[in-house]
């Protein structure tokens, strides 16, 4: 494991996920090649996907490398959930600008000091629903799983409507874990294995 200090080990892609409240690091070593760090500058421009705040990032340079850093203090202040993110070199002669990047980066809550419920909405719903099911909820529980499956009248307590809620909600775990997986390298068993001889 690398030290993720380390500005000269930093991964040199933009992060797919960072926690709010982590030190986060990262550089571009390939963009310095055709955008020399002496004649132009990189900036970032991100803007949360339901909120739609934004938050500016610029990079500082290191011989033909630019390196973007995002101390605890500031990252803190990130909401949780997806951001979407644009790149942009500027020509320092005369300030035009050129997006060059674009991606989605996930922050994930900070463990530290948040205290809502950390399960996903699948687990969530299946946890009600199966608790329903059981009767071991009580009539406020009912009532919530009532409204959060959109129903207007207390058929959702009928154990064949459950029922179908509960493989609604079991596919999308499934799907929300096959993402999840996805998105942190590994594979899922959708994944199509080649082998070329």
């Amino acid at each position: 494991m690398t030290n993720v200090f380390d500005a000269t080990t930093s991964p040199t892609t933009e992060p797919t996920q960072m926690v709010a409240g982590d030190y986060t690091i990262w550089r571009r070593t390939d963009l310095g090649l055709n955008y020399s760090p002496t004649l132009y500058s990189l900036s970032y421009e991100f803007r949360a996907e339901i909120t739609g705040h934004k938050k500016s990032l610029t990079a500082t340079s290191s011989g033909t490398e630019f390196s973007i850093e995002l101390l605890s203090a500031a990252s803190l202040e990130w909401a949780t959930g997806v951001w979407q993110w644009s790149a942009y070199i500027t020509r320092l002669l005369d300030s035009q600008r050129v997006q060059v990047d674009d991606g989605v980066t996930v922050v994930l809550a900070d463990k530290a000091t948040d205290n809502n419920d950390p399960r996903t909405l699948p687990k969530k719903m299946l946890a009600e629903i199966e608790r329903a099911m059981l009767h071991r909820a009580t009539n406020t529980q009912l009532d919530t799983t009532s409204y959060s499956l959109g129903s207007e009248s207390s058929a959702s307590r009928d154990t064949a409507q459950l029922i179908l809620h509960r493989t609604y909600w079991r596919r999308e775990l499934v799907t929300a874990n096959r993402r999840w997986v996805t998105l942190n390298g590994g594979r899922n068993s959708r994944s199509i294995k080649v082998r070329f001889k």
